[in-house]
């Protein structure tokens, strides 16, 4: 399974780290709203049963791996 840094990669952002915040903080323009390096990635972050977590501080858009395959590459899951 991808994590989130790798997903970024696969749809062409370019992470930058940025801190070591819960094993690892990246920045990139938001791939919906195009805010620049206002999408933040944790790649490393526990959330519940989840691993890793993305969010932007102008669109707000947030998530884990599967919230970010749904909403930025359109993907289903049933």
């Amino acid at each position: 399974m991808m994590n989130l840094l790798q997903l970024a990669h696969e749809i062409g952002l370019n992470p930058k780290w940025v801190a070591g915040t819960d094993g690892g903080e990246y920045h990139s323009p938001c791939p919906k709203c195009g805010g620049n390096d206002r999408f933040i990635i944790q790649p490393n972050k526990t959330m519940l049963k989840c691993t890793g977590r993305y969010w932007c501080r102008k669109c707000e858009a947030h998530g884990d791996a599967i919230q970010f395959c749904k909403e930025i590459q359109g993907m289903s899951f049933p």
